[in-house]
């Protein structure tokens, strides 16, 4: 098992990580209620209150024996205004993560989401010593599936009926990304500001 994260910031030109928390639950909530252009792409149908939200977001971690799932709130830089969330997750698998992520439409098509991925696969590669990342998007999703391709993710392979939703079976396109391809695609670059603490081992 990797060691277990205690509090993680990182920022870039247009966005900021920070710790999903109950303080996001309002705004996400807004955001994801009943709203189609994010819904139709996520395994679930989203909250039906607030509460639901804010009982989601009340752990920033979620901890276990082999591997840990995290949670972070994307924030546009410049305002601080919530935009989205995305989360890396080991449980089970602590050397191979994958990564899941939605994203308001009012913030889409201006990179926000490619410089939040990219923040996780730093913070994965660099810190936690994850060797893989992965990530399943339902087949038809072009925009996440852009977002994935233009930090260096390949798709591997069509999965066939992965999920139900709504009733009907959807596919998948099944994505990785190795550390090596992620270091040969960025090399020395670095986040603007980064701030991760470990819990004492």
């Amino acid at each position: 098992m990797t060691r277990r994260l205690a509090h993680a910031e990182l920022e870039d030109e247009l966005v900021t990580l920070v710790p999903l928390g109950v303080e996001h639950a309002e705004r996400a909530f807004a955001y994801l209620h009943r709203n189609d252009d994010i819904l139709r792409w996520l395994v679930w149908d989203g909250p039906q209150s607030v509460r639901d939200l804010q009982d989601l977001y009340c752990r920033w971690v979620t901890p276990s024996e082999n591997g840990d799932n995290y949670h972070f709130a994307i924030l546009e830089r410049e305002t601080g205004a919530f935009a989205g969330s995305i989360g890396p997750r080991f449980a089970g698998h602590p050397e191979t993560g994958d990564v899941g992520y939605w994203l308001a439409p009012a913030f889409a098509g201006r990179g926000f989401m490619q410089q939040a991925l990219r923040l996780v696969d730093h913070l994965a590669f660099r810190h936690l010593g994850v060797r893989v990342m992965t990530a399943c998007v339902f087949v038809g999703n072009h925009a996440s599936r852009r977002v994935l391709e233009k930090n260096g993710y390949e798709l591997i392979h069509l999965a066939k009926n992965q999920v139900v939703k709504r009733g009907k079976l959807i596919d998948e396109w099944y994505f990785t990304l190795s550390q090596h391809d992620f270091e040969r695609r960025y090399g020395a670059w670095a986040p603007l500001r980064e701030h991760v603490v470990f819990e004492d081992p």
